[in-house]
């Protein structure tokens, strides 16, 4: 639950810095990647050596997760660019 929970606060982060373009709006969003960042880490720890079947992995698509990371990232540094 808490991936759902960091990847909804940091769509909605972003959302809103994209249509303010308000410093700490940006900031908010940052820092929702940067807990997405320290919940991809403690999911690698906890995954590491362990042997369950197959299927347990699926649910957890580290990729996507640098995508989302890398995409608001990416959005956060495009809107803080003076125009």
């Amino acid at each position: 639950m808490q991936g759902f929970k960091y990847c909804t606060i940091a769509c909605f982060t972003a959302k809103k810095a994209m249509n303010t373009h308000d410093a700490a709006d940006i900031t908010a969003a940052l820092k929702a990647a940067d807990q997405l960042v320290a919940y991809r880490q403690e999911t690698v720890r906890r995954m590491e050596g362990t042997y369950y079947p197959h299927y347990v992995y699926w649910f957890f698509p580290l990729n996507n997760l640098d995508r989302l990371i890398a995409d608001v990232r990416e959005k956060m540094a495009a809107i803080s660019k003076p125009s």
